[in-house]
Order: C-alpha cells, then structure tokens, then sequence
C-alpha cells in the first residue's frame, strides 16, 4: 500500500507509472482508499491509500498516463 497527495485527479482503471531514477512499475489503479473507505475517483489535494503491485519507497513520483 502506498499513501500519495495527488496533484491531478485519478480514477480505479487509470494506468499510472511510479519510480525513482533507478526502478519504476507501471500499473493500472485496481482500487484506492480515503480514510479507509473505498473510492472510485480521488481529486486533486486528497491523500488516497493505493494498492500496488511491487514495493515503493518514499519520495517515489506517481506519473498518470496518458493514452
């Protein structure tokens, strides 16, 4: 589980890419959370709790991608 304030809003189906210099994953927004609860959309400010795939670390950037 990562926590991210978000500069843009996101969406569950959303692809995002999440890294460093050295590694990234990319993936799609299977489900998110706001103080527990779960949320289909998150806007821009909000901290959600996002579920992914591979560890992240702290200071990572989430980058959402566009199609």
């Amino acid at each position: 589980m990562a926590t991210i304030k978000l500069e843009a809003e996101l969406a569950v189906d959303d692809n995002i890419r999440i890294g460093s210099p050295t590694a990234s994953v990319e993936q799609t927004v299977e489900s998110m959370q706001i103080n527990h609860e779960p949320v289909s959309q998150a806007n821009v400010g909000e901290e959600i709790g996002l579920k992914v795939k591979e560890p992240v670390r702290e200071g990572d950037s989430v980058y959402l991608i566009k199609e």
